[in-house]
């Protein structure tokens, strides 16, 4: 399997400025590495967060990208106080079809994603 034969709206280029955006967003633009795998989008999340979704939401091809480099999320905790968490990876759930990040977050360390098949290394682009 190649990352060509998956039809959705996604191209490599598509997932790679994605993943540019959501690491810049979380405190490194420039990230050291981007790789990504397709499965569902519970597969994705029960791999990278050990949760998962009821119902179709949870059926729906996806595609997680993890990007590691030097993070920090500044944001609300349960008991709405600011928090801030780091890591050395973050992680972001995309729909396969409509090119939607649906989940994004913080991992302290980088996951196997072989698990759930070929894993895909772009290109990191420059900015």
């Amino acid at each position: 399997m190649s990352a060509n034969d998956h039809h959705g709206v996604l191209t490599e280029t598509v997932i790679a400025d994605l993943a540019m955006g959501v690491a810049a967003d979380f405190g490194d633009p420039t990230p050291t590495s981007i790789e990504y795998v397709y499965g569902t989008r519970n597969e994705l999340n029960e791999l990278a967060a050990d949760a998962t979704l009821e119902g179709a939401a949870g059926q729906a091809p996806s595609v997680l990208v993890q990007v590691t480099g030097t993070f920090t999320w500044f944001h609300r905790g349960p008991t709405n106080r600011s928090h801030i968490s780091t890591g050395t990876a973050c992680a972001l759930v995309i729909d396969e079809q409509t090119g939607t990040v649906t989940d994004r977050g913080l991992l302290d360390q980088p996951v196997d994603l072989t698990p759930l098949g070929p894993v895909f290394h772009p290109p990191i682009p420059q900015r």
